[in-house]
């Protein structure tokens, strides 16, 4: 008797928990960064990493609003509220500390670039960067990984990439780092010549991660953990990275 209780008890736990799941509502945030996440004409929040979030609400039958935010402040919220997921990360040490992470669902190596008219830079390793100045966005990877292996007086840091890049373009200082695939289609929206640049250095193997606040409810994670494995199985990531990166 006492353990059909018991069982009738845990059942009900279980119940409850996920009825209070799915009445709450995510806050979801992120930069504007295309094509992982921007707004559109109309004003909507669409994207790669968007289309695959929305996949996943729809999978785990969660609510989600999205804010887009300078990226800064979105990581600044990510860190602190509860019930909160900030898109699109890299893993590091650091962010496997403060964040419960899922994923990965995509990667892609990240370089060091110049303008191809600077004869003058060469590089055959990162301490090669010591002689000159390095773009970076704000909290970013590339940011907080330059950062960590003691280049922080080299770094010139803008609050956007589309500032970031503009300010490369014109000279203001001398590397960018960028993923490969999200810079060809950064300048290919922008309608920047790509002949004007030139990859120089591989720097990193990026793998993108969703990123859950400290204070999200443990059973919202797992339930995306989940999700995102049965969307990567029925090929759901497969079509929409298709769609934005024209991956044939």
């Amino acid at each position: 008797m006492m353990a059909k209780k018991i069982l009738c008890l845990l059942v009900l736990t279980i119940i409850l928990n996920f009825s209070n799941v799915l009445a709450l509502e995510l806050q979801i945030v992120s930069d504007p960064f295309a094509p992982l996440g921007y707004e559109s004409e109309d004003g909507e929040i669409v994207g790669l990493t968007v289309d695959v979030i929305r996949a996943l609400l729809e999978e785990t039958e969660i609510k989600g609003k999205f804010r887009m935010l300078p990226w800064a402040r979105a990581y600044q919220i990510a860190k602190t509220e509860e019930n909160t997921l900030i898109y699109s990360l890299a893993k590091t040490e650091e962010r496997q500390k403060i964040f419960k992470l899922v994923g990965p669902f995509l990667q892609e190596r990240a370089y060091l670039y110049k303008l191809k008219k600077r004869k003058d830079i060469r590089l055959d390793s990162l301490d090669d960067i010591w002689k000159y100045r390095v773009g970076v966005v704000n909290e970013y990877y590339a940011h907080q990984y330059l950062v960590s292996e003691g280049f922080e007086e080299l770094l010139d840091i803008a609050v956007t990439p589309e500032l970031n890049l503009k300010k490369f373009i014109v000279g203001r200082f001398d590397l960018l780092v960028f993923g490969e695939v999200f810079f060809n289609y950064q300048i290919k929206e922008k309608g920047y010549n790509p002949d004007l640049f030139e990859k120089v250095l591989y720097v990193m193997l990026n793998e993108i991660y969703l990123a859950f606040s400290q204070k999200t409810d443990d059973e919202i994670v797992k339930r995306f953990e989940q999700a995102l494995k049965r969307i990567k199985l029925n090929g759901t990531i497969d079509k929409i990275t298709r769609k934005y990166l024209e991956i044939k």
